[in-house]
């Protein structure tokens, strides 16, 4: 998909290039929009958007005393408009304090918890997102 993109010009090598560097399950088709024929410039806003981060992180901002982490929104009204404000360590589940056990950065071992949960999600997907927490384990 990405040579493709680059022959049509709708992305350059760069771009492209960095892409192939992403870890990423795949592409995801949505048909609910479709281009009109010959409208290079839709096209070219809409590949855009489709290659862009989900969050920008010149948006994220962390405050260490108060431990909490504040997203502000580039929009000014609607359901996203506004900042929200999260603290990291709050378990979704049970809002007890979560504790940070260890950083992962080796590539090879994200890889491979990242194929654990998605073959784990593949054989039975209702079992993800149910495991019992607890405050003190998050």
């Amino acid at each position: 998909m990405l040579r493709l993109f680059v022959r049509l010009e709708l992305f350059d090598m760069d771009q492209a290039a960095g892409m192939r560097t992403w870890p990423h399950s795949g592409f995801h088709v949505h048909t609910a929009v479709w281009i009109p024929e010959g409208d290079r410039a839709f096209a070219t806003r809409l590949a855009r958007y489709c290659g862009r981060n989900p969050v920008a992180l010149e948006r994220l901002t962390y405050d260490g005393a108060a431990t909490v982490v504040t997203y502000r929104s580039d929009k000014f009204e609607g359901p996203t408009a506004g900042t929200e404000t999260a603290d990291p360590l709050a378990c979704p589940r049970s809002h007890g304090t979560m504790r940070i056990l260890a950083f992962i950065t080796q590539a090879a071992v994200i890889g491979q918890i990242l194929a654990h949960l998605r073959t784990r999600a593949a054989v039975d997907p209702g079992t993800l997102g149910t495991e019992r927490h607890t405050p003190s384990d998050g």
